[in-house]
């Protein structure tokens, strides 16, 4: 008798096997799709951004950011550049304009009419001062405000020019039949000067300030009928010294 053979076992998976085998099979297959679809994506963004960045640039100049153009002069603020006015409305100094304010004046750097790169601006003024503290026997201080100011010049030079101003008034200063008993240089500004004395009169005490700031020059003395100290005097002009520093510093074309 001949023995019958087994009928063949069917090959393939069964059971859990296949289910984990087309469960794998799936799987990879999406992960497959997903990779394909973020590297287009990937490719999208780059040419996206590369697209922006080129806008951003000068042509025939890759990377570099486009140049600002070249700022023009600085205007000048001719409506508040007063220095008289100014003054007028610190507050921390009681002060008060007197008669009427001279100027401004515009003129060229040698006196004839000003021109578009050839301006000077002056003007003067008086004031009573009433400083603080104790009250003196001859009342407030007379005050003398003057000011002159290269704002344009054709050759430039405008800082130098304005030096030599206040060497100049400096020495009218000492020169004009006043007894000067102390000067020197003075923390005001960007340079200064002071003299203090006995004015031409021959009584009461003087306290004068000759300072500058970048182009411009001013001018600043005090008068009283008593005898004053210098300190007394000075910290009345300190007062001044903010407000100044800073109108001078932006109303003066750099």
């Amino acid at each position: 008798m001949v023995d019958e053979k087994a009928p063949p076992r069917k090959q393939g998976l069964h059971g859990w096997k296949a289910a984990l085998a087309v469960f794998g099979c799936g799987t990879l297959a999406a992960f497959g799709v997903f990779g394909i679809v973020l590297v287009i994506f990937g490719s999208f963004l780059s040419a996206l951004s590369s697209g922006v960045g080129i806008g951003s640039q000068d042509a025939g100049e890759p990377g570099v950011i486009g140049a600002q153009p070249t700022a023009p002069r600085e205007d000048f603020k001719s409506d508040a550049f007063e220095l008289c006015g100014i003054i007028d409305s610190i507050s921390s100094i009681q002060l008060s304009l007197v008669g009427e304010i001279e100027g401004p004046l515009d003129e060229s750097i040698s006196g004839g009419p000003p021109e578009d790169d050839d301006l000077v601006r002056s003007g003067s003024c008086q004031a009573r001062v009433t400083p603080n503290g104790a009250p003196y026997p001859g009342g407030p201080w007379s005050a003398e405000i003057s000011y002159w100011a290269v704002i344009y010049s054709p050759e430039d030079g405008r800082d130098d020019l304005a030096s030599g101003y206040l060497e100049e008034a400096a020495s009218e200063v000492g020169g004009a039949g006043v007894l000067i008993e102390e000067s020197g240089s003075y923390d005001f500004l960007d340079e200064a000067q002071y003299f203090y004395g006995t004015p031409e009169s021959g009584s009461g005490t003087f306290y004068s300030v000759v300072a500058r700031k970048r182009s411009g020059v001013i001018v600043i003395r005090l008068d009283s009928d008593d005898q004053v100290d210098a300190s007394a005097f000075s910290n009345e002009v300190q007062k001044l010294h903010r407000r100044l520093d800073n109108d001078m510093r932006d109303l003066i074309p750099r």
